[in-house]
């Protein structure tokens, strides 16, 4: 068990009966935050997923782009050595 912080220590008499209401209260409470812990880690595994494909689609564009500028630049640097090549 997780040591706890000062000041929160659990003042508890004598275990709880299992068929007490305040047994069954606590055990919906913790259902309640379990439920509500487990949606918010579905939901950031979501948004986690879709940033990554977002992400795999502008990489994908970003590597086009640069082959597209290579490829022009070799143009370039073609028709420069060219244009050097006839004033010399």
């Amino acid at each position: 068990m997780a040591p706890m912080k000062p000041g929160t220590a659990r003042v508890r008499s004598s275990p709880l009966d299992k068929n007490s209401q305040e047994y069954r209260e606590g055990r919906e409470k913790n259902n309640i935050a379990v439920r509500k812990s487990r949606m918010k880690s579905r939901l950031k595994q979501l948004e986690t997923n879709q940033l990554v494909e977002e992400l795999k689609k502008e990489n994908a564009e970003l590597k086009e782009r640069v082959n597209l500028l290579s490829k022009e630049l070799g143009v370039l640097k073609d028709l420069f050595i060219t244009y050097a090549e006839d004033k010399s």
